[in-house]
């Protein structure tokens, strides 16, 4: 069964390289307060929630916001691009990784809604983004190659 939603095998590389230089920039970002002063705007004071201001909104640094748009798009690309050989044992793998990293995620969620506050929640919000993509792309591989270990063992 061809699945019509996947990427040719070649865009698992190009996600990779989306994933890893804005992995290392998110982790500047949040843990050294890293940002690119080129990203930085100043926001009209129509757009809601900015606030009056008396020559613009606040100046606001988009570093984050596209760091993140990298992360999600390197690991989305790498989720949707087929394998080699895509047969019915992988179909079925991607479909059960993607159930467990669902379940996965909603735990995370229910479990940080009672236990944790203020700025640590937010943060959270913002992980359980990655979550379902980071679990998926974790158990699928991890599957393939326990599998591949046990077909080349003779299993």
């Amino acid at each position: 069964m061809k699945n019509k939603l996947l990427l040719p095998h070649r865009f698992k590389f190009i996600g990779l390289m989306f994933l890893i230089p804005a992995l290392a920039a998110g982790i500047a970002a949040l843990f050294f307060d890293w940002e690119w002063s080129l990203l930085e705007v100043t926001l009209p004071k129509w757009l809601p929630g900015v606030g009056q201001g008396l020559f613009g909104g606040p100046v606001n640094n988009l570093t984050d916001e596209l760091v993140l748009s990298f992360v999600l798009l390197g690991m989305l690309v790498m989720c949707f691009s087929a394998e080699k050989e895509e047969d019915e044992f992988i179909l079925h793998t991607r479909l059960e990784s993607l159930q467990w990293a669902v379940l996965i995620n909603y735990i995370i969620l229910f479990t940080s809604i009672w236990l944790v506050y203020n700025d640590g929640f937010w943060y959270v919000m913002i992980l359980g983004m990655l979550t379902i993509p980071a679990i998926f792309l974790l158990r699928f591989h991890w599957v393939l190659n326990r599998n591949n270990v046990k077909n080349e063992e003779g299993v």
